[in-house]
């Protein structure tokens, strides 16, 4: 029984499914020295196609297309990276033009961008739409007091404030689609931001609130849903302003 099981598991086994993989790979070669551009890899789409990456100056998406190990076979380390990733997309955040007709190629905009998130790269299940973050910090002298204390649940004033903004990417276009702000706030993007679905779901620690916001399937921008925090319910605001009288309320005095 046990040679039995080993044989079926030894060498090259390819299992069919919701996604073809192989389950084992026979090591024929080994690489210890591949040359790429400066990067930071950030993850496979789903659907194994593109390889994300964040560009060497932290302000660009770059997608580099996957055609597969077999291409590198014969590769040395200086062509194995091109020869596997034939072709790199870039995508930019901010108006290339108005960098460029600065004196000193640093635009308004660009500098206002701040820098990509290393831990927040989410892709959509159909591999079309990329979500990422970044944020500039916000020193405490040009900190808006309306947006550091929205509700009563929001922290005191601290130094790690921050605008950050999460940017929807259309990955077969390379194209910027949508951009949600949050400003002067703290989000942990390692911890705090999860992509379930078509949902995005981010906390936010100023203000102790959770923002469920929805991705468009067909566009890829974002649907603000919800917020759960100061408000658990979605008419909790109008009772406490005396707009609505609740159910829950009404039986309590009667």
């Amino acid at each position: 029984m046990a040679s039995q099981q080993n044989s079926i598991f030894c060498g090259s086994h390819f299992v069919r499914g919701s996604r073809e993989f192989y389950f084992s790979l026979p090591i024929v070669r080994s690489e210890f020295v591949v040359h790429r551009p400066q990067i930071f890899p950030l993850r496979f789409t789903p659907c194994g196609d593109k390889l994300i990456a964040i560009g060497a100056n932290l302000q660009e998406i770059q997608l580099f297309t996957y055609r597969g190990f077999r291409y590198g076979t014969n590769q040395t380390g200086d062509e194995l990276f091109n020869a596997v990733f034939p072709r790199c997309q870039t995508v930019q955040f901010w108006n290339v033009a108005n960098a460029a007709a600065s004196a000193n190629g640093r635009s308004t905009e660009r500098v206002q961008f701040g820098f990509l998130s290393r831990e927040c790269a989410f892709v959509t299940p159909d591999s079309r739409f990329l979500i990422v973050c970044a944020s500039v910090s916000v020193p405490e002298s040009k900190a808006n007091f309306r947006a550091i204390l929205q509700n009563n649940e929001s922290l005191s004033p601290d130094k790690n404030l921050a605008d950050i903004t999460f940017y929807s990417v259309d990955l077969n276009k390379a194209q910027l689609v949508d951009r949600h702000k949050f400003d002067s706030d703290q989000i942990t993007a390692q911890s705090g931001v999860y992509l379930s679905e078509w949902t995005l779901a981010i906390l936010s620690v100023q203000h102790q609130t959770v923002h469920m916001v929805g991705i468009d399937k067909c566009s890829g921008q974002f649907v603000p849903l919800m917020k759960i925090g100061h408000s658990v319910m979605a008419d909790d605001q109008m009772i406490g302003a005396g707009h609505l009288i609740s159910p829950r309320t009404e039986r309590c005095f009667t």
